[in-house]
């Protein structure tokens, strides 16, 4: 039995690293419990025995590894994810992009469709939607695409509608689209404010200035030197009277000496 464990261990090591390298999608980090129904399900779909054999057909059929992705993405993702940190956003966004006439905000790095969704409903909840431009990037061609179709699985509905409930959220997400053929298809109303971009946080350079950076995805799964590169290239984006939100503390992170939190504790900044 330990074999058994040990072997599936090391498969879906490899897996997630071909996912990666060939692929550019980093799942490494992710809950492997989480990932692994999704797994156990691409299985049985296209045949493999083994997670193994799953791993050949996800190098040579582009398809199959499009489906795969869909799956696992959507298996760790969860809208309004952190609800403490969600409220932070309700209670300091809103209000400063009230105060712009024509306010730009950066979704950098987009994980997710739930990721986006859940920015979309809290600028429509917070009234500055109609009049904001919302940037969405990522690396990844492939992961933009999937993005971009702005449907959730309804398999998941209760839990997403409990964290929504959690960070503030003042009606149901039924009202902000429609049910489909199992999804929940989100108004093409709020997508119509995005802007899609392929964009490597990496090695791209700044491209516009923004009121509000969201980018508490974005630095989680890079190593120490592009992160401090990353941070380097949000502080030349961001307004002076903007707000960056990370997640998470950065005093754990480079380049604290060029941010001030906006409370103590607080997960979201300005320049220093």
């Amino acid at each position: 039995m330990q074999d058994e464990s040990n072997r599936i261990a090391i498969e879906t090591d490899l897996l997630l690293e071909a996912l990666n390298r060939y692929y550019g999608e980093d799942l490494r980090k992710e809950d492997r419990a989480a990932l692994a129904p999704a797994i156990a399900q691409a299985m049985a779909r296209h045949n493999a025995a083994t997670i193994s054999g799953l791993l050949e057909k996800v190098m040579h059929d582009e398809a199959v590894a499009d489906a795969l992705l869909r799956s696992l993405v959507s298996a760790t993702a969860l809208m309004f994810a952190d609800s403490g940190y969600q409220r932070q956003v309700h209670e300091t966004v809103g209000p400063l992009l009230r105060s712009f006439a024509t306010p730009n905000a950066w979704l950098s790095q987009c994980g997710s469709t739930e990721q986006l969704l859940s920015l979309l409903v809290t600028l429509e909840e917070d009234q500055v939607l109609d009049k904001t431009t919302v940037y969405v990037t990522h690396r990844s061609a492939r992961r933009l695409a999937q993005v971009r179709e702005g449907r959730i699985s309804m398999s998941r509905i209760a839990q997403h509608e409990e964290m929504y409930r959690r960070a503030g959220g003042r009606h149901t997400l039924s009202r902000y689209g429609s049910a489909n053929d199992g999804y929940l298809e989100f108004s093409q109303r709020l997508l119509d404010r995005v802007v899609w971009s392929e964009y490597n946080i990496a090695t791209d350079t700044s491209f516009n200035e923004f009121q509000w950076i969201e980018a508490s995805e974005s630095l989680r799964l890079l190593e120490p030197p592009v992160r401090r590169r990353a941070l380097a290239v949000y502080h030349s984006s961001l307004h002076h009277f903007g707000v960056l939100g990370l997640g998470q503390e950065l005093a754990e992170l480079p380049l604290a000496e060029a941010w001030r939190p906006l409370a103590p504790g607080s997960a979201l900044y300005r320049r220093s």
